[in-house]
């Protein structure tokens, strides 16, 4: 009798949290996190900052990142954290040290909001950490974590893409080669042959690739509360009492 009251409860519980979510227009993003949002900012001016931030002599220069979501306007100003890793931090494995970058890991704050706390990285010009606010937290991840399916393509696409360009050959009467015809071929007509040369294929890199999907789905970030994540072991607890 017990099992049956407790899976009664747990149904009606999900029921319940359901009409909820969709009562408020609510988009879940996997079994633990009720509803997202999504985040499109200008990520290659971001790499650009970030870049600047990096060759930076006195190392006080800022990124400014700014995006709306869920019903607030956000502007983070973020500096390089210098002082989480030690600069003579050394990683050492089986086959001797490893090469350490921790140029990518910034702190900051949310301008405009009092006693605001913002951490995290920026890689290929795109921001992941977490931003604590007076009122509310916030996580901001790389959507790959959540489409891995749009994203894998950067690996299965071959690093070299065809490029062959045909250039017009201007022949000596004056007259020019198609450069879409087949450069064999022999203008009969008038005595004269058309050539084409082209351009070697050129490495198309990860950073490219990765622009490409993002341009692709429309965005590269989801951001999400702590308030729209389950607490996976509330049931447990629950249980226990």
């Amino acid at each position: 009798m017990h099992d049956i009251a407790f899976v009664l409860c747990s149904r009606l519980d999900y029921i319940y949290k359901y009409s909820a979510l969709k009562s408020l227009n609510l988009v879940r993003l996997n079994e633990y996190i009720s509803h997202y949002e999504t985040l499109n900012y200008d990520h290659q001016h971001i790499r650009a900052s970030h870049h600047r931030a990096r060759r930076s002599v006195t190392k006080d220069h800022y990124v400014h990142l700014k995006f709306q979501a869920h019903g607030r306007d956000f502007h983070l100003r973020l500096k390089r954290d210098l002082y989480t890793f030690s600069d003579k931090l050394e990683i050492i494995d089986n086959n001797g040290p490893l090469d350490v970058a921790t140029d990518h890991i910034y702190d900051g704050q949310v301008i405009g909001d009092r006693n605001s706390y913002v951490f995290g990285s920026i890689l290929d010009g795109v921001f992941e950490g977490k931003i604590i606010t007076e009122r509310d937290v916030y996580y901001v991840e790389h959507a790959k974590h959540y489409f891995p399916q749009n994203f894998t393509q950067i690996q299965q696409q071959p690093q070299w893409e065809s490029m062959a360009l045909h250039s017009n050959i201007s022949t000596s009467n004056g007259s020019s080669s198609d450069g879409m015809e087949d450069g064999l071929n022999t203008n009969n007509n008038n005595g004269t042959s058309s050539n084409t040369s082209s351009i070697p294929a050129t490495k198309k890199s990860i950073t490219e690739h990765h622009d490409d999907v993002i341009k692709t789905i429309g965005f590269h970030s989801v951001i999400y509360k702590d308030a729209h994540v389950d607490d996976v072991y509330q049931q447990r607890r629950e249980e226990g009492e």
